[in-house]
């Protein structure tokens, strides 16, 4: 989160959750409360589809809080993340 982000915002409570499991489903299930917001990115639309991968359509489509979907920023197209995956192989033992 740090790397990718800059860090956890001071302002906003963030919840870091490390679960194994389909995506959607676990995003969907830890998004529950009244009070909360489910922020997921959504890669570029498409010319002639629906945009979104499938875990931002799973999500927006049963959550049941609110669902903000953002795109990703330039440097978080597929080849940086593939570098970024690379980068952090290097650093497990």
């Amino acid at each position: 989160f740090d790397a990718a982000l800059g860090g956890l915002p001071r302002d906003v409570l963030v919840r870091v959750v490390a679960e194994q499991g389909y995506a959607g489903q676990v995003l969907v299930d830890h998004a529950c409360r009244e009070s909360d917001l489910l922020v997921v990115g959504s890669p570029p639309r498409r010319r002639f589809g629906m945009g979104g991968g499938p875990v931002t359509r799973y999500c927006v489509s049963r959550a049941g809080v609110p669902v903000v979907t953002v795109p990703a920023p330039n440097w978080a197209r597929a080849e940086e993340i593939r570098r970024f995956g690379r980068d952090l192989e290097r650093f497990n033992p």
